[in-house]
């Protein structure tokens, strides 16, 4: 754990980051078979010619959500 010896705002805000964001969540590490799942809707969102948005839309999803999928970030429940 940080021992915060100065209470500037700056700083506690940076410990709290160490302590709480720096650390990737296990539920967003990028395995091989996501990037790869990510890769493969990418490719068919570029050849349909469609942006994330629009693909979002179009699954009544969040496009940051599209987002995250295509760069493998997310483990896709089907």
């Amino acid at each position: 754990p940080i021992v915060c010896v100065f209470r500037t705002r700056s700083f506690l805000v940076y410990a709290y980051f160490q302590r709480h964001m720096a650390k990737e969540s296990h539920n967003r590490k990028k395995t091989t078979v996501r990037k790869t799942f990510g890769l493969k809707v990418r490719m068919r969102r570029f050849e349909m010619g469609i942006t994330q948005e629009e693909l979002a839309e179009k699954a009544d999803l969040h496009p940051t959500y599209i987002g995250s999928v295509e760069r493998g970030e997310r483990n896709i429940a089907l």
